[in-house]
Formats: structure tokens, C-alpha cells, sequence
């Protein structure tokens, strides 16, 4: 005999929106049906309740049991392997496939007072940023971090090569998490815009967008926006790229070439002191290893579009930054 499911109009909507059934997808979705069936419940998930399937997606890829206590600092960031990554971004094409349907999606997301935010994503002001807008709107959208893989070339895509992603995967990892008590409030949302289901679209926005450069208002607001990011970000930016990524050899060599030493500093000194800056920085993740193959690529998101780069850390200790294409097709 099939259990007889029912779901109540005060309900909790089963498509985790955290509203009432009556107030969402009563008369549109039947519930009641699909959870009898045991039918996949995933394409009938609001954004809300598919940033928390990724939040649970992300604590299994780790495996981080959230009811224990928090781990250390080093046996979390041990945990980002490439089998993690692999799996945290096969989570994205499970709860994002190619495709979705984003624009009904994104119409329900909309509330009596509904923003999207394009301002400094960065973790050190889109707090601050979060809690000055929530004062005017009761829902605000946040493009998400993540990269999605279905328009990524092989070479620059996470499933395929997920070594690449493992540093850059840490942060967002860090900064979708700083945000989960948002969307636990229903205060939050991260959305994929329409471009992420349409390589096409995507491209034409990119083409549209490097020839709106031509126009001199824009290319002065542009310029600004780029100097603007660059006081703000510049010197943490260089910590992370620069100092700490930098091979210990790289980094004796330089020391003894610019001549820093003195009595009580010496060059071990100094490579105990980087080590321990890797070590307390919750961002900063130890490559597997030196040379091309082991790329390590990083997304700079602002102002809601994002600018990518590849940064290769070699064996001679150079850097090489090139472009990371989407797939064209």
C-alpha cells in the first residue's frame, strides 16, 4: 500500500524556500506526487533550497561531519583534494544542469523589495555590504563564485583537471560558507545568471562587453572601478599570488640576492615566518607540486562579472599569467 503523503498549505514548502506552501508552490508543483513517487526532487528546488543541497554537497565532498567540532585549521585545508574538488563541481552540473530552466527560477526568487548586488565581493566587505542593503531590501542576490563546468574548456575545467581548481575552490569554499547563515535567514540568495546555460550567450556578453570598452564613459568608469579594486585588493591579492605561493627555494634566493639578512634575522628566519603565515591563513592552500601541470587558477570577482586568470607556478620560480578561455561552441 503507497503512503499517503500531504502537504499541508502552512507546510514548510518541500522546495526549501522557507516559505509557507501556500505562499509558494501550491497550484504550480505538486509536492505531494513527487514525493510519493520518490521522483527527483531537484529540478523543482528553489534557489534557496539549491544553495543549501550545495552547502550539504560541499560538507560531503570533505567530509566534514557538521555535527562534530570544528577541525583544525590544517586537517580542513588537507581535505581539499582534487577528488574533493572534482566532486564539490560535479555537485554544481547535479544541482545546475545545462539544462535549467534559470528564468522562471529567478522570477520566483524575486520579493515585495528584491536586489542584485554587483558590488565588492570580496570577504572583507560584502559583509559590511550585506547588512547596509538588507536595511532596504528583504532579498538580496548574490551572483555565485563558482565557476560553472559546463562552460570551461577541458584544459581550464575542475572535473576534468580539479588540481588546478584546489586553491581557488578553498576560498570560495570560505566565502560561500561566511554567507550560509544569510541564506539560512532567507535573507540571501546565490543565483546563476542566464549566460551559465548558454555558452552562446555567455560569449556574446563577453564580445558585447569588450566592445562597450570603446566608449569613452565607460572606459573612464572602467578604469576607475580598476583602480579602485586594485587599493583595496592589491597587497592581499600579491600575498596570496606572490609571497606565499612562491617555492621556499625561490624565496631563499631572493632573500640572499636582495641581501635582508642581518644577526638576528636570518634567511631561515624568514622562510619559518612565511611557513607560518601559510599555515594561519584560512585562504592559502600548499600546491601538490611545481611545474605547468600543476597550475593553480584564480577567479577575481567583482562588480558582478568575472576576470580570469591562470597562474602557473613553475619550477624556476616564474609566474605566467595567461587567459582562461570558456568553451566555444
Amino acid at each position: 500500500m503507497a503512503t499517503r503523503i500531504k502537504v499541508n498549505p502552512n507546510d514548510p514548502c518541500p522546495c526549501w524556500s522557507g516559505k509557507k506552501f501556500k505562499r509558494c508552490c501550491s497550484g504550480s508543483v505538486d509536492w505531494e506526487q513527487i514525493l510519493r513517487s520518490g521522483e527527483d526532487q531537484r529540478p523543482y528546488m528553489s534557489i534557496r533550497g539549491r544553495n543549501l543541497l550545495f552547502a550539504a554537497a560541499i560538507s560531503d565532498a570533505l567530509e566534514l561531519d557538521l555535527s562534530e567540532e570544528t577541525p583544525s585549521l590544517s586537517g580542513y585545508k588537507k581535505a581539499f583534494t582534487p577528488q574533493a574538488v572534482r566532486k564539490i563541481y560535479e555537485a554544481i552540473v547535479e544541482i545546475w544542469p545545462s539544462n535549467t530552466r534559470i528564468q522562471p527560477l529567478l522570477e520566483r526568487a524575486g520579493a515585495d523589495v528584491c536586489g542584485l548586488f554587483i558590488g565588492d565581493y570580496h570577504p572583507a566587505h560584502i559583509s559590511r555590504a550585506l547588512v547596509r542593503h538588507s536595511i532596504y531590501a528583504n532579498k538580496i542576490l548574490l551572483v555565485d563564485p563558482f565557476q560553472h563546468p559546463y562552460l570551461l574548456r577541458d584544459e581550464y575545467n575542475p572535473i576534468v583537471n580539479p588540481e588546478q581548481y584546489r586553491a581557488q575552490t578553498l576560498r570560495d569554499v570560505n566565502f560561500y560558507m561566511s554567507i550560509m547563515p544569510w541564506i539560512d535567514a532567507g535573507i540571501v540568495e546565490f543565483i546563476r545568471t542566464p549566460s551559465d546555460f548558454d555558452r552562446r550567450l555567455n560569449i556574446n556578453a563577453m564580445q558585447h562587453a569588450k566592445s562597450l570598452g570603446d566608449v569613452p564613459e565607460i572606459k573612464d568608469a572602467m578604469s576607475e572601478a580598476v583602480i579602485d579594486l586594485e587599493s583595496k585588493h592589491y597587497k592581499n591579492e600579491a600575498l596570496h599570488t606572490m609571497l606565499l605561493s612562491m617555492p621556499d627555494d625561490y624565496l631563499r634566493r631572493t632573500f640572499r640576492k636582495l641581501s635582508l639578512g642581518n644577526n638576528t634575522f636570518t634567511e631561515d628566519d624568514f622562510i619559518a615566518y612565511v611557513r607560518s603565515m601559510r599555515d594561519r591563513n584560512p585562504d592559502f592552500l600548499e600546491p601538490l607540486g611545481s611545474g605547468e601541470n600543476r597550475a593553480r587558477l584564480y577567479t577575481i570577482f567583482s562588480g558582478g562579472t568575472y576576470q580570469m586568470a591562470c597562474l602557473s607556478a613553475q619550477m624556476s620560480g616564474s609566474y605566467l599569467f595567461t587567459d582562461l578561455r570558456v568553451k566555444w561552441q
